[in-house]
C-alpha cells in the first residue's frame, strides 16, 4: 500500500510549472532592479532563486562569507555579477556594512544582489540595521510563501532520493530552468 516513491521524471513532471511559474516571477522582479529581496524564504529555496537569476559563468559573491571590509575592487570583480545574501539577520556588523556599501554601487557595476529574509525588515531595523539600506533593499521584492515552501522542497528531495545539499540544489536549479 502508499505510492511508489517519487523519481526525477515524477518531480518533474509534477512541478515544472510551479517552478516556471516561480522563474518567471523572479526575472520579472530582477529585470526592474539591481537589488531583489527574497521575503519568507530563505536557506535552499533562496539559493535556488539566486543562482536562477545568475548569468552564466559571471561571478557570485555569497556575502556571508565575506569577513573583510568590501571595497571597490572586490566590487569590480564581481561586476556582470550576482551578490547572494543567504539570509539578512545572519549578518554580522561588519556583513551590514559591506552590504550598505554594495547597495550604493551594485548599479554601477551591473551586479544584481540578491537577498532573503524571513523576518520582517521591521525587524532589522529594531535590531540596529540602518534604515537607508533596508529602505533600499525594500523597493523590490518577491514573497516565496506560497511559492514553494521549504518542507515541500525537502519532502520532494526526500521523495526523489536525493542528499539535501548540493545535489539537491543542482536538481532544483534545473527545474527552474525548464
Amino acid at each position: 500500500a502508499g505510492l511508489p516513491p517519487i523519481n526525477e521524471a515524477t518531480f518533474a513532471l509534477a512541478h515544472a510549472s510551479l517552478f516556471r511559474d516561480l522563474k518567471k516571477r523572479l526575472e520579472q522582479a530582477a529585470a526592474k532592479t539591481s537589488t531583489l529581496l527574497l521575503k519568507g524564504g530563505i536557506g535552499t529555496i533562496a539559493d535556488i532563486c539566486a543562482r536562477t537569476l545568475q548569468r552564466p559563468q559571471s561571478p557570485w559573491l555569497d556575502l556571508l562569507e565575506c569577513t573583510a571590509p568590501m571595497n571597490q575592487e572586490l566590487l569590480q570583480k564581481t561586476a556582470g555579477g550576482l551578490i547572494y545574501v543567504s539570509d539578512l539577520s545572519s549578518l554580522g556588523k561588519l556583513q551590514q556594512m559591506n552590504l550598505a556599501f554594495a547597495l550604493e554601487r551594485v548599479h554601477k557595476h551591473n551586479i544584481l544582489l540578491v537577498a532573503a529574509t524571513s523576518q520582517p525588515l521591521s525587524n532589522l531595523e529594531a535590531k540596529g540595521w540602518d534604515a537607508q539600506a533596508l529602505a533600499k533593499l525594500a523597493e523590490v521584492w518577491l514573497a516565496l510563501v506560497g511559492q514553494v515552501a521549504p518542507a515541500e522542497v525537502r519532502a520532494v528531495i526526500r521523495g526523489v532520493g536525493i542528499h539535501p545539499g548540493r545535489q539537491a540544489d543542482e536538481l532544483l536549479a534545473r527545474q527552474l530552468h525548464v
